[in-house]
């Protein structure tokens, strides 16, 4: 005689089934678990990185730090770099970002262009600020305040010879570095930029308009008018502390 089955165990779905909705469900938790902690983690960083920016000298120390840390491009802490620059240079790299990317070396001479907006930020920011644990952690000798702008001087441990300015600006009671840390205003940069922009017929701006015009002089120009802000005499001898 054939049985008959009951409603019941019509309706019990298999075993492999339950099991399969109960690792998308497992899967599913973790991202969201993943997604969180990620977010805290963030804001964590955050909190952390504006107390430093309350005073420069710490704004400084906390920047050489991550400054020196290995990071990738899949690994989205790369960006805790870019709350240390200033809104003037954040625009700038907007702007300029798929032009600057060409300078990555790891792009191993792709074309840039082809890269998400995200990706292109990544390797501008690689070129300008060449992060990595082969950097070398600079000393804070003098640092200078004048209202909303500051001038460091900074230089390599033990090597006082290597003593070289470095710019803030103050914004919204955050220091935020400015210039990129003077890669903006390197020689690589500008050429890049005003080469790019000459041939494809894109109008330079007032600055690349001045390198253009006397590319040797442009850099110690640049540095001589944000030293003058800072309350800096250019002409002054600075004596690393």
């Amino acid at each position: 005689m054939t049985s008959i089955p009951t409603p019941a165990a019509r309706r019990r779905p298999p075993r492999g089934g339950i099991l399969m909705t109960f690792v998308i469900l497992l899967l599913v938790v973790m991202g969201v678990a993943g997604t969180v902690m990620w977010n805290r983690t963030r804001e964590e960083k955050v909190i952390i990185n504006r107390r430093a920016q309350t005073e420069p000298k710490m704004m400084l120390d906390r920047y050489f730090v991550l400054l020196g840390v290995r990071h990738r491009a899949s690994d989205p802490d790369w960006q805790e770099l870019l709350d240390f620059m200033s809104r003037d240079d954040r625009l700038w790299l907007d702007e300029n970002r798929a032009t600057l990317a060409r300078l990555d070396p790891d792009l191993n001479g792709r074309n840039p262009l082809h890269l998400k907006p995200e990706a292109q930020t990544w390797s501008a920011v690689h070129a300008l600020l060449d992060f990595g644990s082969h950097k070398v952690r600079p000393v804070v000798s003098t640092l200078r305040v004048n209202g909303v702008h500051a001038v460091a001087y900074i230089h390599d441990p033990g090597r006082i010879d290597t003593i070289r300015p470095i710019f803030l600006v103050q914004e919204s009671g955050y220091w935020k570095l400015r210039r990129f840390g003077g890669a903006r205003d390197s020689e690589p940069v500008m050429r890049l930029l005003v080469e790019s922009k000459s041939t494809s017929g894109f109008p330079l701006t007032a600055e690349e308009q001045a390198w253009q015009r006397n590319p040797a002089a442009y850099e110690q120009q640049m540095q001589d008018a944000l030293l003058r802000e800072a309350g800096v005499d250019p002409n002054a001898q600075v004596q690393a502390n």
